[in-house]
């Protein structure tokens, strides 16, 4: 198997995954050269004030996920429900180790004004109580919207007789660790986005970050009827599955994901519809274990006591015998913290 650092382990001929995965992303330009911001470059840094105090871009996300999410203006119908929705995501988004901005030309009195709006219109639409714990950037000069390509053509596309004034279009920056663009989404002002699939997008992300994988159209609500040609029967057991990416080998496939499925009942028989089971791909973290009763029973396990059952037994059965049948060995990183305990766990690849 191949480490972070390149060596093989277990005897595995096969080049190291993560170098494979390191070349598919560097079919990514590093560097802009015509003034467009394109994926795979570094995002520009910028210093800001914000409705949490003064920022620096990159240090405040330092070694973290970020989505960069400007609107419109405040006091605007739809950047209001947007705002509410991704306020309503933002714990979803910290337990995924992302950070969230906000973005607009206002003012920061505006902003601040503003919130009291969102947090109270997201109560009456949704009966759910919301609080903004992200920053929204203040960006007058509009300096960071024109070094993120954000500026709309006219303040108000719906109303041309307005004053023009640039403003943000609503756009989506996804951001990685290393501070390089991973995804943009630009829509008018005249459509909402959907926050849900921003933060599918954002584990999509996450989890082609961390393998050589690709997730198809719908994931993961994609597969669940999949008909195999060995049998000529429909299974559920793909449910979720991710896609092999062209750059690993069929022996290095072999190697690392040996439970993986070609589909080849296609007119062409190319083999290139290499599907790898959800529960064979192991990224992200175990939702919290919150009851008391779990609590204790997860403190039980850490010190090697209690039966390994349900759940949790999973977990530590994983931990302890640092497998998953014959898969290559698990990287796993168990914190106890503030009462709840969380699994991070991924091939090394």
């Amino acid at each position: 198997m191949a480490t972070r650092s390149g060596h093989q382990e277990n005897g595995a001929s096969a080049r190291p995954m993560s170098s494979l995965h390191n070349k598919y992303m560097k079919e990514y330009p590093q560097e802009c050269y015509d003034g467009m911001l394109r994926l795979g470059n570094e995002v520009p840094d910028f210093c800001a004030e914000t409705t949490q105090g003064p920022m620096t871009f990159h240090k405040w996300k330092e070694g973290k996920w970020a989505i960069l999410c400007s609107h419109p203006a405040d006091f605007t119908p739809t950047c209001t429900t947007e705002l509410g929705s991704l306020a309503s995501k933002h714990a979803e988004l910290t337990r995924m180790g992302c950070r969230v901005a906000a973005l607009s030309v206002d003012p920061l009195e505006s902003h601040k004004e503003w919130i009291k709006d969102i947090v109270a219109y997201r109560a009456l639409t949704h009966d759910e109580k919301v609080t903004v714990d992200f920053p929204i950037i203040s960006d007058c000069n509009l300096d960071i919207s024109t070094s993120y390509g954000m500026l709309d053509q006219w303040s108000c596309p719906w109303d041309r007789d307005m004053p023009k004034k640039p403003l943000t279009i609503r756009a989506v920056f996804i951001i990685n660790p290393e501070n390089k663009l991973m995804l943009t989404l630009n829509y008018p002002a005249c459509v909402g986005r959907n926050m849900d699939e921003v933060v599918r997008c954002v584990r999509a992300l996450q989890l082609s970050y961390n393998k050589s994988v690709a997730t198809p159209a719908d994931w993961p609500r994609n597969h669940g009827n999949l008909t195999l040609s060995s049998s000529g029967k429909a299974t559920k057991d793909f449910e979720g599955a991710v896609f092999l990416l062209p750059t690993v080998s069929k022996q290095e496939a072999e190697v690392h994901y040996p439970g993986y499925h070609t589909c080849s009942d296609i007119p062409s028989k190319k083999e290139y519809l290499r599907l790898v089971k959800a529960s064979d791909v192991v990224v992200g973290s175990v939702p919290p274990i919150c009851t008391k009763d779990k609590q204790k029973r997860s403190q039980r396990l850490l010190k090697g006591e209690g039966k390994k059952r349900g759940v949790l037994g999973r977990i530590f059965r994983r931990i302890s015998a640092n497998k998953v049948g014959n898969k290559p060995p698990l990287r796993t990183v168990t914190e106890q913290a503030s009462g709840t305990l969380t699994e991070q766990a991924y091939y090394d690849v």
